[in-house]
């Protein structure tokens, strides 16, 4: 067996096998792009209207230049903030989402934690309830929370878009689970309050409640206290209900 090639000669052996992933790779990428074309045309061509006229997009519409503004204008978008009154419909966005990310935050991490760390009773009552309320869909509250609106004379108002949307049961599993995943000894450190302890620590699931990013943790057995890694983030330890109900004992 020749474990040496003469100098000047090239050994051919595997060159055909890996030419084969290569083309492979490429293949995978052309198809990929064309994948990509065809999902950015519609947005393309929504960003091309509307920088044009209604009639020209009308007139544009089945040849190429429907895809490019030829002569570009903002009249569109001066006009929808003036007839729609934009800057308050704004305003109401920053306002609602602003108080209700922020209280709720706030709240959720609270009761989040009292279920994770304090013992009182009927504390797995409680929590059970809470896991049970997460599969109960918004469609099955919307007609009880309009008419609890309308004995209340919030119809038209903030608080009736902030108040019912505060307090979240899959906020606050997801901040029990993770405070749950927290080492009880951080709450001890340097003679600090528990609670002060492990503030810091929920950024990681406060993150994820703001984006409202949903998940549970796979192969975590039941009663497990699992340390959060430094990269990790704290959904990746959400206990399944069962086995959040065994670690919360």
């Amino acid at each position: 067996m020749t474990l040496f090639t003469a100098p000047g000669r090239r050994s051919t052996k595997g060159s055909t096998g890996r030419s084969r992933p290569t083309h492979n790779l490429l293949l995978h990428y052309v198809i990929c792009g064309l994948i990509a074309l065809v999902m950015l045309l519609p947005l393309v061509f929504m960003f091309a209207g509307a920088l044009k006229p209604n009639a020209v997009v009308l007139a544009d519409g089945g040849s190429w230049r429907a895809l490019i503004p030829l002569h570009p204008t903002l009249d569109n978008f001066t006009s929808a903030w003036e007839r729609s009154n934009f800057g308050r419909l704004l305003l109401n966005s920053l306002v609602v989402c602003g108080a209700t990310v922020g209280l709720g935050l706030v709240v959720n991490s609270m009761f989040g934690y009292a279920l994770a760390r304090l013992r009182w009773t009927g504390r797995n009552v409680v929590l059970a309830a809470v896991v049970a309320l997460i599969i109960i869909p918004f469609e099955a509250l919307a007609i009880p929370l309009l008419l609890m609106m309308t004995e209340l004379g919030w119809l038209d108002t903030y608080q009736a878009q902030i108040v019912p949307f505060i307090a979240n049961p899959f906020f606050i599993y997801l901040f029990c689970s993770f405070f749950l995943a927290l080492p009880r000894e951080l709450g001890c450190a340097g003679g600090r309050s528990r609670a002060l302890a492990d503030l810091p620590q929920h950024h990681r699931a406060a993150v994820e409640a703001r984006v409202r990013v949903g998940g549970a943790g796979a192969g975590d057995r039941a009663g497990e206290r699992a340390v959060p890694r430094p990269t990790g983030t704290g959904l990746r330890h959400c206990r399944r209900p069962v086995a959040l109900l065994a670690a919360a004992r």
